[in-house]
């Protein structure tokens, strides 16, 4: 309604290559997401396998398994009207990738596979999965349905302005990720499925790259991490979820729970159309760079908070911060900006007083 979508970033308890017992908490966190009236269900990258199965992921009864677990979990999401975002390992072609489920009502709307894999220090994608780079108005079959929409060419339109671009994990962190194409090729919304490691400081760098990329791409972003129950051989998952939308976070998640979690923030995409009417630099952007030609795939409009039940914190007064602290700052560089002006004036006309 008006323009606001409810996003709820979801983080499961997980068992690795288990995907019997993680479709099982994924339908379990999708009802209770659903009834909170979330328009949009993001769930980590990888979540129906886990992401550190390891050399597992070639295996073929995990594969299978992974098959069985996401035909359940359409079946059982048949009447949810919510756009549903999972990550899975995907068969094509004789080649595994890291991949996206977007599905609504029980059909597999598209996949859209990973492009950018990392594999240095503690991570070796390229071991399992390949690029989907390149790959560009193919199918597939998967979990029992026929000619998915498979690549990394593909949109999903739902209306009302709500267009949804799809990257996972590493894909945010590359010099031109994925997103930065979706946007200029007129997705509002950004979403990532991650499985992103914890170290000292990355979390703040997470922050700053999801609120940079919001503002760069005048779009809504969303972000939601693998949690603490992956393996910890190589690394520790924090399931960080963060949604930012043109540049102010709105949700910045506590990470390291212990159960299943969603966290939920409201989105404005009319606020995002009006900004990109205004933002000439996007629109510049827009005609100059090489845009790569999209699929357009059909979503229903999902369902929208009401608007008695919108949440959404609007300041009374926008323009002057609350924090005491940030307050201070904000009027010394008010304050700085000002007689830097005056300065240039008066010495420009010589004045004396």
């Amino acid at each position: 309604m008006f323009g606001f979508y409810r996003i709820a970033t979801c983080v499961p308890v997980t068992r690795v290559a288990d995907p019997a017992f993680n479709s099982e908490q994924i339908l379990k966190l999708a009802g209770k997401a659903a009834a909170d009236q979330a328009s949009i269900l993001l769930f980590p990258e990888l979540a129906v396998s886990s992401y550190s199965c390891g050399d597992l992921f070639h295996n073929g009864t995990l594969l299978a398994g992974v098959e069985q677990a996401a035909a359940r979990i359409c079946r059982e999401t048949a009447d949810m009207d919510a756009i549903l975002a999972i990550g899975a390992p995907v068969r094509y072609q004789d080649r595994l990738f890291n991949a996206a489920l977007i599905l609504q009502r029980g059909k597999i709307l598209g996949i859209v596979p990973k492009t950018h894999l990392p594999n240095y220090r503690e991570f070796y994608e390229k071991r399992y999965f390949s690029s989907g780079f390149g790959i560009r108005n193919a199918f597939v079959d998967f979990a029992g349905q026929t000619r998915i929409p498979f690549g990394t060419d593909l949109l999903f339109d739902a209306g009302d302005d709500l267009r949804i671009g799809v990257e996972i994990c590493e894909d945010m962190w590359s010099t031109v990720p994925p997103s930065s194409l979706q946007a200029l090729g007129s997705a509002s919304m950004l979403l990532n499925l991650s499985a992103s490691n914890e170290l000292i400081g990355k979390a703040d760098y997470r922050r700053s790259l999801v609120r940079g990329l919001s503002a760069r791409c005048v779009a809504v972003y969303a972000y939601a991490s693998a949690g603490v129950h992956e393996s910890t051989t190589d690394t520790v998952c924090g399931g960080h979820c963060l949604i930012a939308e043109n540049g102010a976070l709105l949700l910045d998640a506590e990470r390291f729970g212990r159960d299943s979690e969603f966290h939920t923030a409201d989105v404005d995409l009319e606020r995002i159309r009006a900004a990109r009417l205004s933002d000439s630099p996007f629109a510049d952007s827009a005609a100059t760079t090489p845009i790569p030609e999209f699929r357009i795939l059909s979503a229903a409009n999902p369902p929208s908070p009401a608007a008695a039940q919108i949440r959404r914190n609007f300041e009374r007064r926008p323009f002057v911060p609350s924090d005491e602290s940030l307050r201070d700052s904000r009027c010394r560089e008010i304050f700085a900006i000002q007689t830097a002006g005056l300065a240039k004036r008066v010495e420009h006309t010589h004045a004396k007083k």
